[in-house]
């Protein structure tokens, strides 16, 4: 007897179980949803090789035998075709699905109301995410921006050394580390009080944003925030291109410089309402 008419799996071994489950009559459907892509190196240790391995022959008969694939992001079949020879036409049925936000439940903020000269990152502290960038490059910020905040939402096991490396520059009194928001309510009413966002992910440290979709720049946006980022995210040249943010490097110099840009009264409420408008475009 049919127990369930659909079964979405979220990696490749939740996505076997669903399979196994169909084989025995239980499921009707298994959709595979792919929450990230990582061609090398997702494991580490002495038995990184092989779990590697393993993790890619899972989820290979995932993306072969599920009744749908659903991709986060464009990027996705493209990798796999090209790191695992896995062609494009080999799937049953082929959906991009990307993350959403709840738009409507977020107060948005005009420029006039919001934390002035206040930049927010929000996220789990990591290398790749490049929190450290951003405190490297205030000692320039601060020059034409003497009251500028940087507010870092979020902990990781990288915090420690971003915290000494902020009173290492004697920045601290710019930086403003709150820790994790365990609410998503209140997450989304401490961002929209920002002026901008930024994302800086460091590609040569980062093996999941290049082919996933980065969900604090849509939480960003959703928010009615504009968003600086590296060029990283599959969809940071449409932000740029509907003026919604702005691509920057992760040099000092073209951080001060977006920064500025994003700042300005006028273009900050000309992006905010651009982001408004954008973020429509994913509201689950």
């Amino acid at each position: 007897k049919i127990k369930w008419d659909l079964y979405v799996g979220m990696d490749g071994l939740g996505v076997l179980f669903g399979l196994i489950l169909k084989k025995i009559g239980l499921v009707k459907k298994v959709v595979y949803w792919a929450m990230d892509f990582v061609p090398e190196n997702r494991f580490g240790g002495m038995l990184g090789n092989l779990k590697n391995i393993i993790y890619h022959k899972i989820n290979m008969l995932g993306y072969t035998h599920a009744d749908e694939m659903w991709d986060i992001s464009p990027r996705m079949a493209e990798a796999r075709e090209k790191y695992l020879k896995i062609p494009q036409n080999i799937y049953k049925h082929k959906k991009l699905v990307p993350y959403g936000v709840w738009t409507t439940r977020i107060p948005k903020i005009n420029y006039d109301m919001c934390e002035k000269n206040t930049l927010v990152f929000m996220g789990h502290l990591l290398e790749k995410q490049g929190v450290q960038i951003v405190i490297k490059a205030i000692p320039e910020i601060i020059k034409d921006i003497p009251d500028f905040k940087f507010k870092i939402i979020g902990t990781g096991r990288y915090e420690k050394e971003l915290i000494n490396l902020a009173e290492q520059l004697g920045v601290s009194s710019y930086c403003l580390f709150t820790g994790k928001i365990e609410s998503d309510v209140e997450l989304e009413n401490e961002i929209a009080k920002s002026v901008a966002a930024i994302a800086p992910y460091i590609k040569e440290l980062d093996t999941w944003t290049y082919y996933a979709d980065p969900g604090k720049v849509k939480k960003y946006l959703a928010c009615g925030v504009p968003v600086l980022l590296t060029d990283v995210p599959w969809n940071a040249l449409d932000i740029t291109n509907k003026e919604c943010g702005l691509i920057i490097t992760t040099d000092s110099y073209s951080i001060t410089q977006g920064i500025k840009t994003i700042f300005d009264p006028v273009r900050n409420q000309h992006f905010r309402n651009n982001a408004i408008e954008y973020a429509k475009s994913y509201d689950y």
